[in-house]
């Protein structure tokens, strides 16, 4: 079975080069084919025709980017593809429904983390087995959404195999850089965000860890392969709890560099304001910490009750201070409106404005995202 796995490019696409390296560890075939916009669709259609597929995927992570990609279904279609088209990633997960009934190109949709599920769709449209006994899998059968069992996340991330990387290294400022992920999922619940939405479609923990060696040799082989000096964690919680957590996974960080003797590098996470503190930050930029993405999203406490956040605005203050005065870069979303959102939510953050005039804040609304709490409600 050959698969054609298509999604954008532009950050390096993760989940299909892990479900690249699935489906050719199980036995089946897969080329990565680049979607580089909605306006790209008729020429994405006909390169991923062109790798001569018997199926065809698509990464529908974002929701914003989800019409593009149905154009790239439509596109398939009428140049003649017959074979399975299927949708996976966090929108379409959690828009399935949805998207079968609006898009009569795609025959299904994979929920959930899809690096069992994929495989097990791949043998059985070579077998001619039954696609609804496929974990995570939806189905549109008539005018009826059909729904396989439930699947159960990867617990032990350490047993799959790296991301396949064929497209050319991208680089920040001149360096060699490469995206890559320590844990999956989040220790949060915040209502704006869909990411706990997600992970609920399977069963496991919330969140699960690679260990710090299998991190390593990942980093250690993107160096020797092509020169990669310059990692980003797309964790979504990088550290993934509190002071003596944050602290172990330093030390084991630091101890796994120096055995697969990583030359200089570089690196920048996604962290809480809760999981900062000035020994861990410490810890980590002896090691190479130069950037992180610090989840503020407001400086407002009726703000951060609405978001579910089970953070303070001290201690997101605080955060933006040990970062300031350890020489780490910062980046932060700051929603300054929300819908319930008040003068006072404003005022706020535009103290926090004052106190940090040198930090960088992506300005921005809530966006009501599929599954979250707070679309869930807006809807209502």
């Amino acid at each position: 079975m050959r698969f054609a796995l298509v999604g954008p490019t532009n950050e390096e696409n993760l989940a299909v080069g892990t479900l690249t390296s699935a489906l050719r560890a199980a036995g089946h075939d897969a080329a990565a084919i680049a979607f580089d916009g909605r306006g790209d669709s008729v020429a994405a259609a006909q390169r991923t025709l062109d790798a001569r597929p018997d199926a065809v995927g698509l990464s529908v992570a974002f929701q914003a980017g989800a019409s593009g990609l149905l154009d790239v279904a439509a596109a398939l279609r009428d140049l003649g593809f017959a074979g399975h088209v299927v949708a996976g990633g966090q929108f379409a997960s959690l828009a399935a429904d949805t998207l079968l009934r609006e898009s009569p190109a795609l025959d299904a949709v994979l929920g959930g983390e899809a690096d069992e599920s994929i495989v097990r769709l791949a043998t059985a449209l070579c077998d001619g087995a039954r696609l609804l006994e496929v974990p995570g899998i939806v189905l549109r059968l008539g005018t009826e959404m059909w729904r396989g069992p439930q699947p159960a996340k990867p617990r032990d991330l350490d047993a799959l195999p790296f991301p396949t990387r064929e497209t050319p290294a991208p680089s920040c400022a001149g360096v060699p850089t490469a995206s890559l992920v320590a844990s999956r999922g989040c220790r949060g619940r915040c209502s704006f965000c869909s990411i706990a939405a997600f992970g609920a479609l399977a069963e496991g923990p919330a969140r699960r860890e690679r260990s710090a060696g299998n991190v390593a040799r990942e980093m250690a082989l993107l160096g020797r392969e092509r020169g990669t000096r310059f990692f980003v964690f797309q964790d979504d919680d990088f550290l993934g709890g509190g002071r003596a957590a944050g602290l172990a996974r330093a030390a084991a960080l630091a101890a796994a560099f120096a055995d697969e003797r990583l030359p200089p590098i570089a690196f920048a996470i996604k962290a809480r304001p809760d999981g900062i503190h000035p020994d861990v930050v410490e810890a980590l930029r002896r090691v190479g910490l130069v950037q992180v993405f610090l989840g503020i999203e407001t400086a407002s406490a009726p703000g951060l009750r609405a978001f579910d956040r089970t953070v303070t605005p001290a201690q997101g203050h605080a955060a933006l201070a040990t970062l300031h005065e350890a020489g780490v870069f910062v980046a932060s979303n700051l929603m300054l409106w929300r819908p319930d959102g008040t003068l006072g939510d404003l005022h706020e953050n535009l103290g926090l404005l004052a106190d940090f005039p040198e930090q960088l804040f992506n300005f921005g609304r809530v966006e009501p995202y599929e599954g979250a709490p707070l679309s869930l409600r807006l809807a209502r």
